[in-house]
């Protein structure tokens, strides 16, 4: 429990020392470098962000595809103090010296910054375990889709991102722990669901799973790499995939078997410590909108209910 603590406070510590820090950086006059440094500075923290956007190098930091995002405790701090630095910066333009597009993207960069630091309150309500979203999906895609494959620097890459699981996850374990400490846990059906599939990947050999096989189809019609080459990156891969891939899969379908009978079925946002205000903050980060759940529940039916009508005008008596 003290190092649980410590470790919190020490987070806190980092946390108003990097936003002391930006408090000493002054806001560029011309408000599209704010605009662009914004924009990089995103892109630094989230490497796999990047890469999902087709970008390889970040100013100021150069290359980062060899990087996986940190989603360290200390990580979510910086997220919010960079959060907090911009829209601080946002408050001292005057928009009557600015283009109309200039002021509109001042107005859009507002609204979303202010909508990050709304759900701040709820920065451990996300489920880390889902079958759509987590983390054994998305790193899946970020290497066989979004890991662009075409020189022997960008196969190596490729592979530091495999031996960088394990920290990773263990990234993970930090953040899941204090959300059982909150009460927030996905219900049983998603533990379940998860299990199967992170067990179901990593059930293949090496060399038939996705991270192997869709490396090979990249690097293998690559003039660029010599023949040797490619031969040392294919084993390189496949030894990545046996000790940091499989190894770090293994250790959260161990933490999902520990944790998922004592999960419950229900499944809804309300059963989370400010339920209903995270259910609220959500319709609104979604929609845009303030309109209260049933509000828009009652939208839904309306909208349900004239678009069946205009559907049975044009097509009649074959629509029930």
């Amino acid at each position: 429990m003290v190092k649980k603590v410590g470790f919190i406070v020490a987070a806190y510590l980092l946390s108003t020392l990097v936003w002391s820090c930006y408090e000493k950086t002054d806001c560029p006059k011309d408000i599209d470098q704010l605009f662009d440094l914004y924009f990089y500075e995103t892109l630094k923290i989230k490497p796999e962000l990047a890469s999902s956007l087709g970008i390889a190098d970040v100013k100021s930091v150069g290359n980062i595809t060899n990087k996986l995002t940190d989603v360290s405790i200390e990580a979510t701090e910086r997220d919010y103090a960079l959060a907090r630095k911009f829209r601080a910066c946002l408050d001292t333009y005057k928009t009557n010296q600015l283009t109309p597009s200039q002021t509109l993207d001042l107005e859009i960069l507002k609204w979303y910054l202010d909508m990050v630091l709304e759900g701040e309150p709820f920065k451990y309500h996300e489920y880390l375990i889902n079958q759509l979203f987590g983390v054994h999906n998305n790193l899946t895609t970020l290497m066989t889709n979004y890991h662009t494959i075409e020189t022997l620097p960008d196969a190596e890459d490729y592979i530091s991102r495999l031996n960088k699981y394990e920290d990773k996850f263990e990234q993970l374990f930090e953040q899941l722990a204090i959300r059982k400490e909150k009460g927030i846990m996905p219900p049983r059906f998603i533990l379940e669901t998860v299990e199967k599939e992170m067990w179901d990947f990593i059930q293949v050999p090496p060399k038939n799973n996705v991270l192997y096989t869709s490396f090979v189809e990249r690097v293998k019609p690559l003039d660029t790499i010599g023949e040797d080459a490619k031969e040392r990156l294919y084993t390189q891969v496949e030894n990545a995939i046996q000790k940091a891939v499989y190894p770090a899969y293994e250790k959260f379908i161990t933490y999902i078997k520990t944790v998922k009978d004592s999960a419950t079925v229900e499944a809804g946002v309300w059963k989370l410590p400010e339920g209903e205000k995270y259910y609220q903050y959500c319709l609104y980060r979604h929609t845009t909108t303030r309109l209260s759940p049933e509000a828009i529940h009652q939208l839904g039916l309306r909208e349900v209910e004239r678009i069946q009508k205009q559907i049975k005008a044009i097509c009649g008596t074959m629509v029930p």
